[in-house]
């Protein structure tokens, strides 16, 4: 059964999904490429995750907790998400696809876990070229940051309980 969405969730969906999706333009490094994919599937298949992404003067987070996701757009109440845990999986790899830019880029920390920095391009919705970066623990593979010039994100992987 699919489940109906509101057009600002179809919206935000890209967002949540692209843990890793919004560098200069350099050429697609597969490699690169390939392990930014792997840290955002990385990240789906965690037993739990809470993930804040801040944009436009708001926030969207989204909590996995006992195989249950659920979303809390700005101040709004927590609610079970409006996409399921395979939607995410499909769209990892529709973002995989809008890279137009991957290169490695150096290591350093987050929150005390060190990192590998992974610096991209990414085309937009409206074919706008979007440049980020994004933190993949070295030890756990998963994504820590993410940073672009619209959206800055954290996501933590411990003590995380289900906010209903």
């Amino acid at each position: 059964m699919k489940l109906r969405r509101s057009r600002p969730q179809r919206a935000l969906l890209p967002v949540v999904l692209a843990c890793a999706l919004p560098g200069a333009a350099h050429a697609l490094d597969a490699a690169c490429a390939k392990a930014i994919t792997q840290a955002n599937l990385k990240q789906i298949d965690a037993p739990a995750f809470h993930s804040v992404k801040r944009f436009s003067g708001t926030s969207l987070e989204v909590i996995k907790a006992n195989g249950k996701l659920y979303q809390r757009l700005g101040t709004e109440p927590w609610a079970p998400a409006s996409f399921t845990v395979q939607e995410l999986r499909e769209a990892v790899q529709v973002a995989e696809r809008a890279l137009q830019s991957c290169e490695r880029g150096g290591t350093d920390t987050v929150d005390g876990i060190p990192a590998q920095v992974f610096r991209f391009s990414v085309k937009g919705p409206m074919g706008e070229v979007v440049a980020a970066q994004v933190w993949v623990g070295t030890q756990d593979g998963l994504p820590r940051r993410e940073d672009s010039a619209t959206v800055k994100a954290t996501t933590s992987y411990r003590n995380v309980t289900a906010p209903l």
